[in-house]
């Protein structure tokens, strides 16, 4: 059979319909590429997870947990955690809806700075608030004392490194003199070691000017006056720093 015979048989028979058509062939490799690709992509996502979960535990753990007396290191790491929690949401939201990379990097600015201009405020308003103070209050180095008429004594309490000014006291006060029953009554205590200090009740809570003293511990020179023969047993009732 001529040579172009054959070309044409075979081209028609090639064309023929209804002749099965063999398949293409498929690359294991790329079927296997795709898998690969789509668990990095999950590990990815659970990383940023994981990341952003430690830092918010991290922030949490700065505001609530940090020693009262060190504000300066709450802030610090609050703000920092923040930043970086900011940061990795920006790059979650980039995983889950991707960006071409102007606006990534706009967003993970954004978040950042939102996070931690968060991250600030929460931590001044932490750092303002009322702190209690009550078990590291000592009078004359001891919680109970016993003081008769114009009989001083220190009362000596720690206060934060932030901004506060008054601390609000409630000394307790019970009669030690037997038969004695108005002494509790008339008796008062005074700030700064003489009468013409500040004078306040017993069982009563006052408001005591500690000025800007902060971050070290207060000594407040008191003095008790009561009738002649009275004794007062003296404590602790609470103790707030207050801004």
């Amino acid at each position: 059979m001529p040579e172009g015979q054959t070309r044409g048989g075979s081209a028609e028979s090639e064309s023929e319909p209804g002749r099965p058509q063999c398949p293409e062939a498929v690359d294991p490799a790329s079927d296997a590429r795709e898998p690969e690709g789509e668990r990095q992509g999950r590990g990815f996502v659970i990383a940023l997870l994981s990341a952003f979960a430690v830092t918010g535990l991290f922030a949490l753990s700065s505001y609530f947990w940090v020693n009262w007396g060190t504000p300066d290191e709450r802030t610090l790491y609050s703000t920092v955690s923040l930043a970086l929690a900011g940061a990795l949401l920006g790059m979650l939201v980039q995983a889950a809806a991707p960006l071409d990379g102007r606006s990534t990097i706009a967003l993970v600015l954004v978040l950042s700075a939102v996070f931690t201009s968060g991250g600030l405020g929460i931590a001044y308003w932490k750092n303002h608030q009322p702190v209690d103070v009550t078990d590291k209050i000592t009078l004359d180095s001891g919680r109970v004392i016993t003081k008769s008429n114009g009989e001083g004594f220190t009362i000596s309490t720690p206060v934060p490194k932030a901004d506060h000014k008054t601390l609000r006291l409630k000394l307790t006060g019970k009669s030690d003199t037997g038969n004695t029953g108005d002494c509790l009554f008339v008796s008062r205590w005074y700030v700064s070691g003489s009468k013409s200090g500040s004078n306040y009740k017993f069982n009563e809570s006052a408001m005591v000017p500690i000025g800007q003293a902060y971050g070290t511990t207060v000594k407040l020179n008191a003095i008790l006056v009561t009738d002649q023969g009275c004794k007062i047993k003296i404590g602790v009732g609470s103790g707030v720093i207050d801004s």
